[in-house]
């Protein structure tokens, strides 16, 4: 659980941390996070090799969780054939969240995938991605015009993936992320 929270800013720190600027009047280059170390220097690549591999392990979290959740998915929907009965799809449901309470291998995956429409189980890790992405790979945009352009672009095709997919149980959920979808795009 605490992977799950703290992951998009740990990720964005670290991103954060391989930007370079250059320092006026002193004619190179130098990291933001530390100024005293120059980006043209071995000592520079080295501390990059560093972050990209914590990169590469936070960034495979969601992957875990996604395993995690696959290992245990066929007991995350309803059976088939079931959709035109509205009764037994009532009992479908209520007999997969008795399961749900018992079954010692989907409660602790439970925080990943409640909230989420059967189908789309694996939800969380798509959202994981999301939020990374708008959180840290945004920060390595040169200039900020370009970084509005691709942040409201992102936002816009945001929109328009939970527009068509509504991924959650409950539509008034669906129709507030829309909506702050849409003002992630403004």
């Amino acid at each position: 659980l605490l992977s799950y929270l703290v992951l998009p800013t740990v990720v964005s720190v670290q991103f954060k941390s391989l930007r370079c600027s250059e320092l006026e009047g002193l004619g190179g280059r130098y990291l933001r996070a530390d100024s005293s170390i120059d980006c043209d220097s071995p000592e520079y690549d080295a501390f990059v090799g560093n972050i990209i591999w914590l990169l590469t392990v936070y960034l495979c979290i969601p992957l875990a969780y996604l395993g995690l959740l696959y290992r245990v998915s066929d007991r995350l929907h309803t059976p088939a054939g079931t959709d035109d009965d509205a009764q037994q799809k009532i009992l479908d449901e209520a007999a997969l969240k008795l399961q749900e309470e018992s079954d010692p291998e989907l409660r602790p995956l439970k925080f990943l995938y409640k909230g989420y429409c059967r189908q789309y189980w694996y939800w969380e890790v798509v959202e994981s991605y999301r939020r990374i992405l708008f959180m840290s790979a945004l920060t390595v945009v040169d200039t900020p015009i370009r970084r509005s352009f691709v942040g409201a672009g992102l936002g816009l095709l945001g929109t328009f993936v939970y527009r068509e997919v509504t991924p959650y149980q409950q539509s008034t959920t669906n129709v507030l992320n829309i909506a702050v979808q849409y003002q992630i795009s403004l």
